[in-house]
């Protein structure tokens, strides 16, 4: 017998043989039985926001197996890909990570590439450097060949921070 059911609320706590803690997800059910809790199986921890629908299979007398057919999100994936995501206790989309099927990865979307940020700040960091030193230099060859140069103050925008990016694109 199925029957479908609507998630009311999740937690974690002991499974039906109390020894191990495991997701449980409170549901209403469409029949006289009204509320039950359901054990969650596999092995991403997963917590449905209140409202996401399940089909409910008896398994046996005591025994019953719950399996998710909608959270509110539209599909999108293709052929091929996987996409996981968040969503915040209203059912709004928060994270996502989709495994494209031309073989990249995109994490909160695909608007820029991924860098060793801390790297790139040092390799960065060093070309300032070593300009700001090169001033010194032409200033003194300048006034060998006769003359006359006074390096003007060199303040470059060095903070790169604003480069870090809170959505990726992994090839």
């Amino acid at each position: 017998m199925a029957e479908r059911s609507t998630v009311l609320e999740t937690s974690i706590g002991p499974n039906r043989d109390q020894d191990a803690d495991v997701r449980l997800i409170k549901a209403s059910l469409s029949s006289l039985e009204d509320v039950q809790t359901l054990q969650k199986l596999g092995c991403i921890d997963h917590a449905p926001v209140a409202g996401s629908e399940f089909l409910v299979l008896s398994i046996g007398e005591s025994w019953k197996l719950a399996i998710q057919i909608t959270d509110g999100v539209d599909p999108a994936a293709a052929a091929g890909e996987k996409w996981l995501y968040s969503q915040d206790v209203d059912g709004n989309v928060k994270t996502t990570l989709r495994l494209k099927n031309d073989g990249t990865m995109e994490l909160n979307g695909s608007d820029d590439f991924a860098v060793a940020f801390t790297d790139l700040k040092t390799v960065i960091d060093t070309i300032l450097a070593e300009t700001q030193s090169n001033f010194g230099l032409i200033a003194t060859a300048i006034t060998s060949l006769g003359g006359s140069y006074t390096p003007a103050a060199y303040s470059p925008a060095t903070d790169i921070t604003p480069a870090k990016v809170a959505t990726v694109k992994l090839p």
